[in-house]
């Protein structure tokens, strides 16, 4: 005698298709809180700033930026450098591109820029460059704003290296600790501050390195040496530049 063939009954259809739906939401919901897919909406930046702080002077700069977008009208833009965003140590460094041979860098520093300044300016003046790795200096005048904390500066490194993981992904970070300077030491808590609190954010990330040229800036007296400045005792001169040349140039060449 055959054997009877037999149907799942609708009960056991239904059951099954709840099975299905309940692993499917479980997929789509491990696709969405995965960190590669998490990456690759749009960051809202200028939201991001006006929740934290007032934006008002955020654009004081600009025609700075304008200056340097003109630039690359004119000459083109070379892609693939190390690209060194920062505050006056870097907009002074005049000989940066010679000292730095032989990497290929373009300087994009500006004014006595802040954190946030760079993180408002990130669209126009690094991503159009496509860098091989990015130099970055700031935490200098964000010590003088009482408004920035070491907390706020630490969030707005966050945004800055957010958006370089969402459009410039897998793109080495450098962040050059902040400088002690004569005309600054009543400062010097929130300096030790920031540079401790953005030291350790780069250690737990592969692609962040932190920079620290602080060591040999100090005398022997533990105050920071006066010959590595100029006559504010607050920007560097040669001898000053000597040093980050020669701390700065060896630690990208040996991580990149």
């Amino acid at each position: 005698m055959s054997k009877a063939k037999t149907t799942p009954c609708k009960t056991e259809i239904l059951s099954m298709l709840d099975l299905m739906y309940k692993y499917l939401i479980i997929i789509m919901l491990s696709l969405l809180l995965s960190p590669s897919v998490r990456g690759q909406g749009d960051i809202d930046y200028k939201q991001e700033l006006a929740e934290a702080l007032d934006t008002g002077f955020l654009d004081r700069y600009e025609s700075v930026i304008r200056r340097f977008e003109l630039e690359d009208k004119e000459r083109g833009i070379r892609k693939g450098q190390f690209v060194f965003v920062g505050s006056s140590s870097f907009r002074n460094w005049h000989h940066m591109e010679r000292d730095m041979q032989p990497l290929s860098v373009i300087n994009r520093g500006f004014g006595g820029s802040t954190m946030p300044e760079a993180v408002y300016y990130f669209k126009r003046i690094v991503l159009p460059y496509a860098p091989q790795a990015i130099v970055l200096y700031e935490g200098d005048n964000d010590i003088t704003a009482s408004f920035l904390t070491p907390e706020l500066t630490l969030q707005m490194f966050d945004l800055f290296v957010r958006m370089t993981e969402r459009y410039l992904p897998d793109t080495p970070l450098f962040f050059v600790s902040v400088k002690p300077s004569p005309l600054r030491m009543k400062y010097f808590d929130k300096l030790l501050i920031i540079n401790g609190k953005i030291r350790n954010y780069c250690g737990q990330n592969p692609n962040l390195h932190y920079i620290d040229i602080t060591e040999e800036m100090y005398g022997p007296d533990g105050e920071p040496r006066k010959e590595l400045f100029s006559r504010d005792l607050l920007h560097m001169n040669k001898e000053g530049y000597k040093l980050w040349t020669r701390i700065i140039k060896k630690v990208l060449m040996e991580t990149i």
